[in-house]
């Protein structure tokens, strides 16, 4: 139960209304403070009001959380949370509803993490699976938003979407460091330990592992809790509000951001499917097998990039060909990004400057001899790709 103040404001130059709650989230056992505040009116007004408080004042997005969801089942509706996955684009959407979508699901998913991001002590990540959840979540949604607005930049170009790209990047920098080192320590080394259960300096490396994601998801907090992250939250919010692309497009543009999704998500599918079999081609030939793995690290985020625009666009061409196409896509991805982790892997680990010299070779070994294996699943899965039909 909400108790506290209530404020209702109207600006009689605009056609909104504003109303502010403001005090504490009351239940039988504790209590929490809670201001939250409510503006209705036309999307773009909206928008502009709340991104010119958002320069001055800390706002935050909310999180969708039991009290929304409560709500919907009270009035016997479907919880609304947006908690994983890609948004459900519907036919006869045209090019620009279809990116509005997009961001607005992104958004909201990564909103609705956030806030279940760990924040006390932090359990073996080995055992608590739950805890590892939320950054992971967050990373793969801010993925497919980066995406989207790569895919999306010709028909969408403006000058705010150009505004947002460094703070998505520093985003992206703070869930990068937890992320990599719960694989590495769930993963890796747990595999190493398992073999090798009774050696002490693998025990060391994992008292001085984590001791590193301690400090990794601390540095994550304190800029989840500050203001940069709520500007840019706030900003994506209001981004899909005010459409500012709309206010800087010519005719040609125009006509794109208003081409059937269909069409558009047809025509960008096929180039970068063309361009992953050129670049695979070149570095996964028959005779070039041994390739380093950093050159094979662009290869990895192509497909990663094409994956995510590929489950945008599947509701949109229902068929076995994009069922098989996602399916070979996501192998392909799957067996480079196995390589890729062994790389980080090795890095994490010697960036650890207390691990004794045997912990550091007994792990170098395992990744070695594991990398040969990856190697070969990476053969497969681009022979099965490159023979696949495109996805529309």
């Amino acid at each position: 139960m909400l108790v506290g103040e209530r404020w209702d404001v109207e600006i009689p130059a605009k056609p909104l209304k504003i109303c502010l709650l403001d005090g504490q989230w009351q239940s039988l056992t504790a209590a929490s403070p809670c201001c939250r505040l409510f503006v209705r009116g036309p999307e773009v007004e909206v928008a502009e009001l709340v991104a010119g408080l958002s320069q001055t004042f800390p706002l935050a997005l909310p999180a969708v959380g039991l009290d929304k969801e409560a709500m919907a089942f009270a009035h016997g509706e479907t919880p609304v949370a947006h908690r994983t996955g890609t948004p459900r684009l519907g036919d006869g959407l045209t090019t620009e509803q279809g990116f509005v979508e997009i961001v607005s699901h992104l958004t909201e998913i990564i909103v609705f993490w956030q806030a279940r991001v760990p924040q006390a002590k932090l359990p073996d990540p080995s055992v608590d699976h739950e805890l590892r959840e939320p950054v992971h979540q967050m990373r793969v949604a801010l993925r497919r938003l980066r995406s989207a607005f790569r895919a999306f930049r010709a028909p969408m170009s403006c000058a705010k979407l150009q505004e947002l790209k460094p703070d998505i990047q520093r985003l992206a920098q703070m869930l990068g460091p937890p992320r990599d080192w719960d694989v590495f320590i769930s993963e890796t080394l747990n595999e190493v330990i398992a073999a090798l259960p009774n050696e002490p300096s693998l025990k060391q490396l994992r008292r001085a592992a984590l001791r590193r994601r301690h400090d990794a998801y601390g540095t994550l907090n304190r800029y989840l809790a500050g203001d940069e992250f709520s500007r840019l939250t706030v900003s994506l919010a209001c981004l899909t509000l005010q459409k500012p692309w709309g206010l800087e497009a010519d005719d040609m543009l125009r006509a794109a951001q208003h081409m059937p999704l269909a069409t558009f998500g047809a025509h960008i599918l096929r180039r970068r499917h063309h361009q992953i079999l050129a670049k695979g081609g070149r570095l996964l030939d028959d005779a070039n097998q041994n390739c380093a793995i950093s050159e094979l690290h662009s290869l990895r985020l192509q497909c990663k990039q094409l994956r995510y625009l590929a489950e945008f666009f599947a509701p949109l061409f229902a068929s076995k060909t994009v069922t098989r196409f996602t399916r070979r896509l996501a192998d392909l991805q799957g067996s480079l990004g196995h390589l890729n982790d062994a790389a980080v892997a090795a890095e994490l680990m010697t960036s650890l400057p207390t691990v004794t010299r045997r912990a550091q070779g007994i792990v170098q070994g395992f990744i070695a001899g594991r990398i040969g294996d990856r190697r070969s699943d990476v053969a497969a899965t681009w022979k099965r790709f490159r023979t696949q039909d495109e996805f529309c």
